[in-house]
């Protein structure tokens, strides 16, 4: 156990650890997406990633395809 020079230091952590515990116990449990949204986002994700890719090959290609 640590050795406290105060009074008020040991009941500062005590306090600490109180609210932690107090937040640990009030948390919300964890509420997964449903499917459709998840998929929706991976096709947004790769409609982004192709675009920047045809954006960059327009680009390269001094802007005629």
């Amino acid at each position: 156990m640590a050795e406290y020079k105060s009074r008020e230091a040991l009941e500062h952590d005590a306090m600490a650890a109180a609210e932690k515990q107090e937040a640990e116990q009030n948390k919300e449990p964890y509420v997964e997406r449903s499917k459709g949204i998840r998929v929706l986002a991976w096709v947004l994700f790769a409609l982004v990633i192709i675009g920047v890719i045809l954006y960059y090959f327009w680009i390269a290609r001094a802007g005629k395809l």
